[in-house]
C-alpha cells in the first residue's frame, strides 16, 4: 500500500519543537501526549509556534485552561497539531531518511512495507503559478500535471487558514 504525507509550512514549525525524552540508556522517544516542549496549554503553544497568538480572543489570554481563539482558527490549529500527532511514526522516518537534503513544505510517499520515501512536490514547485495574494492559477499552463492535481487535492483536505482558490483544468 501507498502511504502519503503532506506537509504544510506550519507542520515544519511544530515538527521543529517535538519533546524528545530519553526513556532509558537505550530509547529515545517522542510522547504523543507531551508533543510540544512548552506544554502550558495545547492551543496557546500551538498558536505560539505558528504565530498565531494574536487571534486569540481579547480577554481570554489570562484563563486558567488557556487562551479562547475563534473557532475557525481553533480549529486549524487542533487539526494540524492532530496531523502530526497521528503521523508522528512516519514523520519520523521521513526525518531520517532526509537529515542531508532537508525536507520542505510538500508531498510525500513511500509504500507500507519500505518505507522508502519519495517526494512527489515541494510547495515552491508551483510559485510560478501563485499570485500576489497567494492562490494558485494552473489553467494558464498547457498541461495539468498528476503533482498540480494532487496538490490541489492537498490543499483541499488540508487547507490554510487564509483561504486561497486552486485553479485547475478539469
Amino acid at each position: 500500500m501507498v502511504i502519503h504525507l503532506f506537509l504544510t509550512e506550519d507542520d515544519l514549525k511544530l515538527i521543529s519543537l517535538f519533546n524528545i525524552e530519553s526513556d532509558d540508556d537505550d530509547y529515545l522517544k517522542i510522547n504523543k501526549n507531551v508533543m510540544l516542549m512548552n506544554q502550558t496549554h495545547i492551543l496557546d503553544d500551538v498558536a505560539l509556534v505558528l504565530g498565531l497568538k494574536d487571534k486569540v480572543i481579547r480577554g481570554t489570554e489570562e484563563d486558567a485552561l488557556g487562551g479562547a481563539y475563534p473557532d475557525e482558527v481553533e480549529k486549524y490549529m487542533l487539526d494540524t497539531y492532530n496531523y502530526i500527532k497521528k503521523n508522528m511514526f512516519l514523520i519520523e522516518t521521513l526525518l531520517h531518511q532526509k537529515v542531508a537534503s532537508g525536507i520542505k513544505p510538500g508531498h510525500y510517499r513511500c509504500f507500507d512495507n519500505d518505507l522508502i520515501w519519495t517526494t512527489t512536490y515541494e510547495i515552491s514547485d508551483f510559485d510560478e503559478y501563485k499570485d500576489e495574494d497567494g492562490n494558485y492559477d494552473f489553467t494558464k499552463c498547457d498541461i495539468t500535471t498528476k503533482e498540480m492535481r494532487e496538490f490541489a487535492n492537498d490543499m483541499k483536505q488540508r487547507p490554510p487558514l487564509d483561504k486561497i482558490e486552486i485553479k485547475i483544468k478539469e
